[in-house]
């Protein structure tokens, strides 16, 4: 009978830990603030936090506006791609309309391909036409995306990391390039429930077992 418990709590254990990663593997954003912190630019743009991106939204509506930080610009990368992506992401769903807000010089993308040294490949993206000085696209962007299903999925890459957003900017210092949105640790840690119930199962069972001894 001991051993039949112990068992069962070791399965309550690993079921808990499992249960864990699956919810944090499919965890997604509907809402939150994310920081562009995650600097790819040739040599640093100059900054440690490019902006911010607040995401509002119930999964019918999503809202994103952007601002970047001390003197930080979106920048419209030289290449076959004009307009290029200021700003693009992994959306899931079925998209209605996809608006650009406010912002100078942004066009809505169709879905498509977007991917930028390094990071992850999403299939939407704010695009930059450049109509700026130095081919650049002002220091904050407003869109609204409507459907059904949405919400902003990670994009993942050995160099990065699990990303949600990733800008093309022109930053204080001149350098230009990509800088990344990470995913924040309580999103990544959507199964933590599953974990506190693993270890509470483990915990239960070192205990038994040492009554039994």
């Amino acid at each position: 009978m001991k051993k039949k418990l112990s068992l069962a709590f070791a399965a309550m254990a690993v079921g808990g830990l499992m249960l864990g990663v699956s919810s944090a593997a499919q965890a997604t954003v509907t809402n939150g603030t994310f920081d562009l912190t995650i600097d790819a630019c040739s040599g640093g743009c100059g900054l440690t936090d490019y902006g911010t991106i607040t995401v509002t939204g119930n999964g019918s509506t999503e809202t994103v506006s952007v601002t970047l930080n001390g003197g930080t610009v979106f920048h419209e990368s030289a290449g076959a791609m004009t307009p290029s992506p200021g700003l693009y992401f992994d959306l899931a769903g079925t998209v209605s309309t996809f608006t650009i807000n406010s912002g100078t010089g942004f066009s809505a993308s169709g879905a498509g391909s977007f991917s930028l040294d390094g990071f992850g490949t999403g299939n939407y993206a704010a695009l930059c036409s450049g109509p700026n000085a130095g081919n650049t696209c002002g220091s904050t962007l407003s869109f609204t995306i409507t459907g059904s299903n949405l919400d902003f999925d990670f994009m993942t890459t050995s160099a990065h990391g699990a990303v949600l957003f990733v800008a093309d900017v022109l930053g204080p210092n001149g350098g230009t390039g990509p800088v990344g949105a990470p995913v924040p640790a309580p999103i990544l840690g959507a199964g933590l429930p599953g974990l506190i119930a693993a270890c509470t199962g483990l915990v239960v069972l070192a205990r038994r077992r040492r009554k039994i001894a």
